[in-house]
């Protein structure tokens, strides 16, 4: 059976090769990549993943099954850990990245002006890719919101039983669905791509280094179940809706991609862009 989570990432599969063609992913696997750049990414990650859990918990409180509550649950849950870990490898690479600055300061002129350019210039636009990326999540958060209020107001006007299948809401959250899965299969993705490649690189202990940390925690079993998961997500309620509405699944998808998906997945190859110019 064709998956709506399928097709999607086909639809993107040039802006998902785009994004492991940056050089901060490069790099990341090569094990050159510097403290300083991590820590720029994974501060603007972390102001990300806080807007992200939000989006989450609207979510959560759509749920109609178990299985729904269970999954946004557990991803809520990893999501605010995943925060929590960022910030920590920030502060570590931060460090590092201090220490990095210092030595370059006694280098020659000639050799820190680029990397010091580049640092200065990735911040910012690093955040402003963020903040477009969160405005696109708030926005089909606030789409989702305003039809829950009115599908409310309308069941007290009606007095009647749960809203048909077809109702906006479930378009919305649809949408809001949307939205947030490229996230995760990207990341998932990545992290499975990239784990062979910090694991060779480090004869040591991978553990110890910020960049081995950043790919284990996406390469993780667990990482790996929770964003499967959000694709069945996304799946049973593309289905629902079809089903419900009589729309072509192909239709469907073509809409959630213009107006969801692909927005989305745009952002996250813009992160790892701007993240090392």
């Amino acid at each position: 059976m064709t998956r709506a989570s399928e097709l999607l990432w086909q639809s993107n599969s040039a802006v998902i090769e785009q994004a492991l063609q940056t050089s901060w992913l490069r790099e990341l696997a090569q094990g050159t990549l510097s403290e300083s750049n991590l820590a720029s990414f994974l501060s603007v990650d972390t102001e990300f993943l806080a807007g992200y859990w939000r989006c989450l918990g609207l979510l959560c409180f759509t749920a109609e099954t178990g299985w729904e509550h269970q999954v946004l649950a557990e991803l809520s849950h990893a999501i605010a850990a995943e925060r929590g870990s960022v910030s920590a490898q920030e502060q570590v690479a931060a460090k590092h990245g201090a220490q990095q600055l210092v030595a370059a300061a006694a280098a020659p002129t000639a050799t820190r002006s680029v990397s010091s350019t580049n640092r200065q210039n990735s911040a910012p636009a690093l955040h402003k890719v963020c903040q477009g990326y969160l405005r696109l999540l708030m926005r089909h958060s606030r789409g989702l919101l305003e039809e829950l209020i009115h599908a409310s107001g309308a069941f007290h006007e009606e007095q009647g039983g749960i809203a048909p299948v077809e109702a906006s809401w479930r378009r919305a959250r649809l949408l809001l669905v949307a939205a947030m899965v490229p996230c995760m299969s990207l990341y998932a993705f990545i992290g499975r791509k990239l784990s062979v490649h910090i694991q060779a690189a480090d004869d040591h202990d991978p553990r110890k280094s910020a960049r081995a940390t950043w790919v284990a925690t996406y390469s993780s079993p667990k990482f790996q179940e929770l964003a499967e998961s959000f694709e069945l997500l996304l799946d049973l309620y593309a289905e629902q809706w079809c089903s419900a509405t009589s729309e072509t699944l192909e239709r469907l998808v073509q809409q959630l991609n213009e107006i969801a998906y692909a927005p989305a997945m745009q952002f996250e190859m813009q992160l790892f862009a701007e993240a090392c110019p």
